[in-house]
């Protein structure tokens, strides 16, 4: 049985390197046999720094490669392209009014991506930690994967969270994402330099070992792998005037499985020399592999498409349900002012209430093959929607409330439904606390239709508080 859900990022990037493998990629690899996983190539978060389209997309396909290279099952997981969900940016947009402008501006990697020129910097970039917090939201992962210069943004995720449920009043509709922090090695460092990350921007290719790169190209590499000329000692992770030879100790133990003080105890008092010998053929067995696999894989660009084509449905399916509780939570104070003037209304005037839904075929022609199933779940919640507010209006103003289940174009049934129904006498509609864009019901009827209708339309703002609904009933 699966533990938890899982959704983790990362930035397409060409020209994978070990620091992305022992990183991020082999965790994935370990991560999927216990977890159900959604593996997401960050391509929106790519974008809040200058970049170039086509190289985004060559990368988009060698990050799918190398995942598959490495070891991560697409029949068991999902691989998919952020963008290409498009629930993704929606749930942003929602937590960026959720948020708190003093939460944004205490994010260090903003500051530290910015520099001195913050002025000049993307909004994008700014608010890349509320996209970050509706990537995992919107899947309600129970875990998520995080290094050091993440963890300040899962704070802020799990900040969203509690403000989105106490604002709206479902304390338990988000659960609190809890962090995996990897066992194994945290930061691969520079071949070159200690002190610097492996990076594939710096101008040295023997900084780093490529994914891609030959046995014969790593052995060459690890030979020239900046050290000292003092032995290797147990103390070497306490002394902070060795960091080459800390980092090639670390990449040992990480390919190895096993923990620093291990390693350094195999080999206390041995030279470097000899050490070296023995971590290139560890990096030749485990990179060379995935290397050639990476290689014939994008022989076949097609069937990479493919797999991020299945990777987008199942996690669509995933988002699309989330996505629609999620607006449903938003909407529901201005449904539920409507619908508490609706019944202040039938008690005053001795009337009776109905719950109106009229579902759309229209909404669901983007959905080819699928838009009767589409149709039929729409309507069985439209059903279990109504019953539930007919509960409450029974549990608060002890009056009954017929439901009424409609499909068809929304103006269209409303409009036929009046017509042909004469005890109707007045209909009460939601509108949105935003006076610009009341809805687009409102926005039809009142246009177009308006003097077609035969009995008065109530309009109950979203902004109204209950004071003043009961004033207007």
């Amino acid at each position: 049985m699966k533990q938890g859900r899982i959704l983790s990022g990362v930035q397409p990037t060409g020209n994978l390197h070990l620091g992305n493998y022992l990183g991020a990629i082999n965790n994935f690899v370990l991560l999927q046999k216990n977890y159900e996983c959604l593996f997401m190539l960050a391509n929106l978060h790519a974008i809040t720094v200058k970049h170039d389209p086509k190289v985004l997309q060559a990368n988009i396909i060698d990050t799918t490669a190398a995942f598959l290279a490495s070891g991560i099952d697409p029949q068991k997981n999902s691989i998919f392209v952020q963008s290409e969900v498009s629930a993704h940016a929606e749930l942003a947009w929602i937590f960026n009014c959720v948020a708190r402008i003093g939460w944004l501006n205490r994010m260090t990697q903003f500051k530290e991506k910015a520099g001195s020129n913050k002025e000049k910097a993307s909004v994008g970039l700014f608010t890349y930690p509320v996209l970050m917090a509706a990537d995992i939201l919107l899947y309600k992962a129970t875990h998520v994967p995080v290094g050091d210069d993440q963890k300040q943004h899962l704070e802020l995720c799990r900040d969203i969270a509690m403000k989105f449920n106490n604002d709206f009043n479902n304390e338990n509709f988000f659960q609190m994402p809890e962090p995996i922090i990897p066992e194994g090695i945290s930061r691969v460092m520079s071949l070159r330099n200690g002190t610097q990350k492996m990076s594939k921007s710096d101008e040295s290719d023997l900084s780093r070992i490529n994914l891609t790169d030959d046995s014969d190209l790593i052995i060459k590499k690890i030979q020239k792998a900046k050290t000292d000329s003092e032995p290797i000692s147990t103390n070497i992770n306490k002394d902070n005037n060795r960091p080459e030879a800390k980092n090639l100790i670390n990449i040992f133990s990480a390919l190895k499985n096993q923990k620093p003080i291990k390693t350094l105890e195999e080999w206390d008092g041995r030279q470097f020399s000899e050490f070296k010998k023995a971590l290139a053929e560890l990096l030749v067995d485990k990179i060379c592999p995935i290397g050639k696999q990476i290689v014939k894989l994008k022989t076949d660009i097609k069937f990479l498409e493919n797999i991020l084509q299945d990777g987008r449905q199942k996690a669509e399916i995933i988002a699309e349900k989330n996505l629609k509780e999620i607006k449903s939570i938003v909407d529901s104070q201005e449904l539920s002012n409507a619908i508490y003037f609706a019944a202040n209304r039938a008690i005053h005037t001795e009337g009776k209430l109905s719950l109106l839904y009229i579902v759309d075929p229209a909404m669901n022609a983007q959905w080819a093959r699928v838009e009767n199933l589409i149709e039929q779940e729409e309507t069985s919640e439209a059903k279990k929607l109504c019953r539930e507010w007919a509960q409450k209006i029974k549990k608060r103003f002890n009056i009954e409330s017929e439901i009424i289940i409609k499909i068809g174009d929304r103006i269209d049934e409303l409009m036929k439904l009046i017509e042909e129904d004469e005890s109707i006498r007045f209909l009460v509609l939601a509108s949105s606390p935003n006076n610009e864009n009341p809805g687009p019901i409102i926005e039809e009827l009142t246009g177009k239709r308006i003097k077609d209708l035969a009995i008065p339309i109530v309009i109950v703002p979203g902004s109204l508080s209950e004071k003043d609904i009961d004033l207007l009933a």
